[in-house]
């Protein structure tokens, strides 16, 4: 085999291995965020396992003092969290007495927004 023959090939076998991890990795993470999800009080307790490792950052809105920063528009089927977009096809909602918890699938990210602070 010619070098430039060789080069290709490699530069084929490391974007194949390239992608493979990237599907691992995304597989790994939606099988952890799936376990989450099923039943409420190992989700949260499994929730609160992974924020105090530093595995996911959790944003914490109180809705009396910043309404500004969520909106529930009628075209749109879930909440815009400062700016961004949230259903349930990208988030999981938990709603608890202390506040509604909004949930990544595939991101490392925890929303809580706070009902009622008293």
């Amino acid at each position: 085999m010619s070098d430039d023959t060789i080069i290709i090939l490699s530069a084929i076998l490391a974007t194949i291995t390239l992608i493979s991890l990237r599907a691992i990795i995304y597989i790994v993470k939606t099988w952890q965020y799936s376990k989450i999800a099923k039943d409420s009080r190992a989700r949260m307790e499994e929730l609160e396992k992974l924020e105090e490792a530093g595995a996911i950052k959790t944003v914490v809105i109180d809705l009396e003092n910043e309404k500004y920063r969520v909106r529930n528009p009628s075209d749109f089927n879930g909440l815009i969290i400062d700016g961004e977009k949230y259903n349930d096809l990208t988030s999981w909602f938990i709603k608890k007495r202390e506040g509604l918890y909004i949930i990544g699938k595939q991101e490392n990210y925890i929303i809580k927004l706070l009902i009622n602070k008293n």
